[in-house]
């Protein structure tokens, strides 16, 4: 697991091993109150297609889209992507989002609440 401020990038570093070339469809995160931004493969964000043996670096943010339901969630960012035709996807490590947020106030209520 690893930890991120709520407003810091998260990274992933990919490597394309297939014979062709992937077509990056979009990065999300299966969460009603989350959702991805900013996503730059390179540091760019209209580069979406992944060369045979090409590494990237992927970045992104993730950004509340609701009001938070918990003191912080561990998300798994899913990347969908064509490989040959085929859409198909993939997930990259799970992390804490809000976790670095917590104060002494909310760890006593979640200490509580089990």
């Amino acid at each position: 697991m690893t930890a991120y401020p709520n407003t810091q990038f998260f990274q992933a570093k990919l490597k394309n091993i297939s014979n062709h070339t992937i077509q990056i469809k979009g990065v999300t995160v299966e969460n009603t109150y989350l959702q991805t931004k900013d996503v730059k493969i390179n540091d760019k964000s209209e580069k979406r297609s992944v060369s045979p043996n090409e590494t990237i670096n992927m970045y992104f943010t993730l950004a509340e889209k609701a009001e938070q339901n918990a003191h912080f969630y561990i998300v798994t960012p899913k990347i969908e992507y064509e490989l040959a035709g085929k859409a198909s996807s993939t997930y990259i490590d799970p992390v804490f989002y809000g976790m670095t947020n917590l104060t002494k106030e909310k760890l006593d209520d979640i200490l509580k609440q089990n």
